[in-house]
């Protein structure tokens, strides 16, 4: 009977891995967008929505990379020193979305943020995601 009992949790508990954990999910089924920006004297705030509608769970974390286009061509920012993020991930379940705050301090910032179009570039389960946004 423990036995049975022993193989039953480990079904259970290997179908409810392989249901929540994330994986390379397709980027069609992945939207992210805008929800608001920002502009304060000290930081730029965008917030974004991250919408799963494939049917796998998808992962991101904090870190992102910041692109200003100038002349028709999008140009990393240069940041003053090195950068830190928190090492957390975030899991998005299948049908689920998730909102996110990327904070930018414009102290941090070398090329200062003047008006312009910008592009937040992310990782989610592996793929990049370009998040467009413009400040005024």
């Amino acid at each position: 009977m423990k036995r049975i009992r022993k193989v039953v949790f480990i079904l259970i508990l290997a179908i409810t891995i392989f249901n929540i954990t994330p994986v390379m999910a397709s980027s069609k089924g992945v939207k992210v967008k805008v929800v608001s920006v920002k502009n304060k004297s000290k930081s730029v705030k965008v917030k974004v929505k991250i919408i799963n509608k494939s049917k796998k769970a998808i992962e991101y974390n904090n870190y992102f990379d910041l692109y200003k286009k100038k002349s028709g061509k999008w140009n990393k920012v240069r940041w003053k020193g090195d950068r830190y993020f928190t090492d957390e991930a975030y899991v998005v379940l299948a049908g689920g979305s998730s909102v996110k705050n990327y904070v930018i301090s414009k102290k941090d910032v070398k090329d200062s943020l003047k008006k312009g179009k910008y592009q937040i570039r992310i990782k989610i389960s592996g793929k990049n995601k370009k998040i467009s946004f413009k400040l005024r």
